[in-house]
């Protein structure tokens, strides 16, 4: 995936018989990160989801629907894109302007890949004030059987 920062031209989502959940999802959203913005609040949200193809859709037309209401939006990975990981995963939400939304497609984990990373999870959770402070703007995607850990070892997020 890649990181995009500025703006490009709108394009429709292929009609699909799923599209109606994304866009609901994606217009709810969109409507939480507008009001973050005109509170100066920071934002930070989880989706959940069973299947693959169920993220990368709602990623589609997360991006297109932000994008048509004036938004940024970048994609990070820190589970294959080093440049996103510890000790980086930071300074790549706070890269983006104020009205750009981090879409955090996939976290680290541990060798074989059966759990969360439990060092990327604490170092996130270490910056969580300053998160909050910068008032940076995230959509967290977590598979249904991560959830658990992660509200173990992030709860207090």
């Amino acid at each position: 995936m890649s990181v995009s920062s500025k703006p490009q031209a709108p394009r429709e989502p292929d009609p699909t018989a799923n599209d109606a959940e994304a866009m609901a999802i994606a217009a709810e959203v969109a409507d939480l990160l507008g009001r973050a913005v005109r509170d100066g609040q920071p934002l930070f949200l989880i989706a959940i989801y069973e299947h693959e193809g169920d993220k990368l859709r709602l990623l589609e037309v997360l991006r297109w629907r932000l994008l048509e209401a004036g938004y940024t939006t970048q994609t990070l990975d820190p589970r294959h894109r080093p440049e996103h990981g510890l000790g980086r995963f930071y300074a790549a939400l706070a890269e983006h302007g104020p009205r750009a939304l981090s879409l955090v497609s996939d976290l680290p984990r541990k060798t074989g890949g059966a759990a969360l990373e439990p060092a990327f999870l604490e170092y996130f959770n270490l910056h969580r004030d300053r998160i909050a402070r910068d008032r940076l703007r995230f959509l967290l995607f977590l598979h249904a059987v991560e959830m658990e850990g992660f509200v173990r070892l992030a709860g207090d997020m």
